[in-house]
């Protein structure tokens, strides 16, 4: 499996192997940026949530969302730890957030930062 997020909040789906496109998932409007962490799927937008996906059953089954110890504003970077179980996201907002992608809760916050995240 591959998959790809565009400009136009669209996530992509491929067989990596033949190069078709095997479904489209709906994102939340704007830019998506996108982290595979088998058999999930994670991704990022300018709406400010962190999006765990099901790519086998098309859909989204957690979000974690602005207002509940979470980003203010859009995703700028999104990564996913080695073993697959938290996934690290940065904000226009200045803060950092590890979440559990099980579960989907924070499990920690950097807070520090006066401007933009960049890179995680």
């Amino acid at each position: 499996m591959l998959a790809s997020g565009g400009l136009d909040g669209r996530i992509q789906i491929w067989d990596a192997h033949s190069g078709n496109q095997k479904c489209s998932l709906e994102g939340p409007g704007g830019p998506v940026e996108v982290k595979e962490t088998r058999p999930l799927l994670c991704t990022g937008s300018d709406d400010a949530t962190l999006r765990i996906w099901n790519p086998e059953l098309i859909f989204t089954f957690l979000i974690a969302y602005i207002g509940y110890g979470y980003h203010t504003e859009g995703l700028t970077c999104l990564a996913i730890t080695s073993d697959s179980i938290r996934a690290i996201t940065g904000s226009k907002d200045g803060s950092v957030y590890v979440v559990n992608v099980t579960s989907g809760m924070v499990v920690s916050s950097l807070l520090n930062h006066a401007d933009s995240i960049e890179c995680v």
